[in-house]
């Protein structure tokens, strides 16, 4: 099936002997497009099945599960560009592996700066290419050996045309003057994607419509269920699940009978996690007022400005050509309701857009 339709299907490189070719490829370029497989596995880092590898010269597939196999393309590959496309578990991944890029290029951000696509899938981007991919083997086994012709095609046609595409992002990305708002965006998404894996509070999906104390409670729990996934090396909702963090705000249980107390609060994280919880609970509810989080309880002043302020966004981004959930996500957007400035790239893309939008904004609480 894959050969009829066309699509390159590489070998799956298993020993040093193979990398002969991949590494010449790699000496002759300065950018490389860069994809994995991989599999959660309910693990804080998901474990990583396969690499693939395209530069002007063709395709590779490595095989990580091969000791020292990866390690050995650290070299080349520090050095290059890697271009990628909503790539932070690749960066994540590849790290302990090979090491850092030079340089990172994300297609994702790019189309971004110049659509109103966020996240775009690299099947939006690719739309009217005859040979664009589907998503059939996006749940594939990628632990299995041998891969399939099927999947080693697909996981070949991941990365095949990124380096056209980045390269027609970047194009009309210059032509709207906004390169070096992309560098400073993707420089930013990588120093993010090495950092420390944290939850971010103000997209949680409630948080809004709790009270400013709830708010709080929710916002430690988030933070101490991440540092919790962390040291077991697990995913924050398997320790705990958003709807028990939720639950558990809206509660503020301030004893250990007072965590069980709903019926459908289970008993196994009640009583391992339950004096965290408490403890939780009493270190909000000594933190004074002026301390607490702002919040916008359903009908209030502060949501119907952020309802406005997204709505506007979702219009300006498609005047302007960018995308709004780049430009402001609900961290960003929340600071600019509140009447703080802007810094870094999105103080240059929105800034006059943000001051023109002052002047219209409903009025304040």
């Amino acid at each position: 099936m894959a050969e009829q339709l066309g699509l390159v299907i590489p070998q799956l490189l298993t020993s040093e002997a193979q990398l002969a070719d991949l590494e010449h490829a790699l000496a002759e370029t300065d950018r490389v497009a860069l994809d994995t497989e991989f599999h959660p596995e309910r693990r804080r880092t998901p474990l990583l099945h396969l690499v693939s590898l395209a530069t002007p010269a063709g395709t590779w597939l490595v095989d990580p599960h091969v000791p020292g196999l990866l390690e050995r393309l650290r070299a080349p590959l520090s050095t290059k560009t890697w271009v990628v496309h909503g790539g932070r578990y690749d960066l994540v991944l590849m790290e302990p592996r090979v090491g850092r890029p030079a340089h990172v290029v994300d297609t994702q951000i790019l189309a971004g700066l110049c659509t109103s696509l966020y996240p775009a899938r690299l099947e939006q981007l690719l739309e009217g290419d005859p040979f664009a991919r589907g998503s059939g083997q996006t749940m594939s086994d990628w632990s299995q050996r041998p891969l399939t012709r099927l999947q080693r095609a697909y996981a070949a046609d991941d990365v095949l045309r990124l380096l056209d595409l980045a390269a027609d992002l970047e194009e009309r990305v210059h032509a709207l003057g906004r390169s070096h708002l992309a560098t400073e965006a993707m420089q930013a998404f990588a120093e993010d994607a090495y950092g420390p894996q944290r939850t971010d509070p103000l997209g949680f999906r409630g948080r809004r419509q709790l009270s400013p104390r709830e708010a709080a409670i929710l916002d430690e729990i988030l933070w101490w269920r991440d540092l919790e996934a962390e040291a077991q090396d697990s995913t924050p909702t398997s320790i705990l699940g958003d709807g028990h963090v939720l639950d558990l705000a809206k509660r503020a249980p301030s004893t250990l009978e007072a965590v069980s107390a709903n019926r459908r609060f289970p008993n196994r994280i009640a009583q391992q996690y339950g004096r965290a919880f408490v403890d939780i609970v009493h270190r909000v509810h000594r933190r004074p007022e002026a301390l607490l989080p702002r919040t916008a309880p359903r009908g209030s002043a502060r949501e119907a400005r952020l309802v406005w302020w997204r709505a506007q966004s979702l219009v300006a981004g498609l005047a302007h050509q960018w995308a709004a959930e780049l430009a402001l996500p609900d961290a960003v957007l929340e600071r600019v309701v509140d009447g703080e400035a802007l810094d870094g790239w999105r103080a240059t893309l929105l800034g006059p857009w943000v001051q023109t939008e002052r002047m219209r904004e409903p009025a304040r609480e």
